[in-house]
């Protein structure tokens, strides 16, 4: 998969999501929902390679696919933006 721009799609854009966006407060000032532990903490999203990431979360969560691709709760933030290359 390819940005508009032809960028390809990597496991980055996922993790600047991640680290950059999902975790600044002043962004993102309550975690989602579907981004969270039942003890509210946030699911912990690590990249494996270029192509494949791991969401783990503290309990089995067999609704995450189907929240991901399907819900929305008005607190939808998609988990992927462009990357942006550090300054």
């Amino acid at each position: 998969m390819k940005w508009s721009d032809g960028s390809p799609f990597t496991t980055d854009d996922i993790m600047y999501w991640y680290k950059d966006v999902l975790q600044n407060k002043d962004l993102v000032p309550k975690i989602p929902s579907w981004m969270q532990n039942k003890d509210g903490s946030t699911v912990l999203v690590e990249k494996v390679d270029s192509l494949a990431v791991k969401w783990t979360f503290k309990e089995t969560n067999t609704n995450f696919l189907l929240e991901l691709t399907t819900k929305d709760y008005g607190d939808r933030l998609y988990p992927h933006l462009p990357a942006v290359p550090s300054i």
